[in-house]
């Protein structure tokens, strides 16, 4: 079966922000949005530092 590739929505990138900041597991997060656990690093990586979103 191939792989299906999406992308992140921006209610999804902005849960992705928040969420660490009250101290949420990054298991959960990628559990609670339904994001591979490497789409979530990888997300949070781009950051890069301080940069936000929005």
């Amino acid at each position: 079966m191939p792989r299906t590739f999406k992308h992140l929505t921006l209610y999804q990138r902005g849960q992705i922000e928040a969420m660490p900041q009250i101290g949420v597991p990054k298991v959960k997060i990628d559990k609670d949005l339904e994001v591979a656990s490497s789409t979530l690093h990888v997300e949070i990586k781009s950051w890069h530092g301080n940069a936000k979103l929005f």
